[in-house]
C-alpha cells in the first residue's frame, strides 16, 4: 500500500470535490512503512514538526490555517532532505519527491480554500 495526498474542497453543499493535481504521480506520498519510517520518525520529531508525526498513528484531513504550518513542516524536511535521509536511512530523492508532492498540495488547497488529506 501506498500513501496518498489529495485535495477536496468542500462544497455549499458538504460534497467534497477532489481536486486532481496535474499528474497521477503528485498524489503519492510514499510508502504505508513512511508513516513511522519517515513522517513519524525520530529525525521528523527533532525537526519540531508536530502535523506530519501524527501520521504515525492515524490519516491527516487538514484545513484551514493547518494547511499553511503542514506546507511549513515539509518545507523544512526539504531544506536539508540529505541530511535528513541520512537519519531515516531512506533514499534522499524518495523523500524529496513525496515530500515535494505534499508541498504542492498544500500550494493548491491554499488557493482554493481546500483541505489536504493525506491517507
Amino acid at each position: 500500500m501506498s500513501l496518498s495526498v489529495n485535495v477536496y474542497i468542500i462544497s455549499e453543499t458538504g460534497e467534497w470535490i477532489k481536486q486532481a493535481p496535474e499528474f497521477d504521480y503528485q498524489t503519492l506520498a510514499g510508502f504505508e512503512s513512511y508513516r513511522t519510517k519517515l513522517y513519524g520518525s525520530e529525525a521528523a520529531k527533532q525537526l519540531g514538526l508536530v502535523i506530519l508525526p501524527k501520521l504515525a498513528t492515524q490519516d491527516l484531513n487538514i484545513s484551514g490555517e493547518e494547511v499553511a504550518q503542514l506546507q511549513a513542516e515539509a518545507e523544512l524536511i526539504l531544506q536539508d532532505v540529505e541530511k535528513f535521509a541520512d537519519q531515516t536511512d531512506l533514499d534522499a530523492e524518495y523523500i524529496q519527491s513525496r515530500v515535494g508532492n505534499i508541498v504542492l498540495a498544500c500550494k493548491i488547497a491554499i488557493n482554493a480554500h481546500g483541505n489536504v488529506v493525506i491517507w
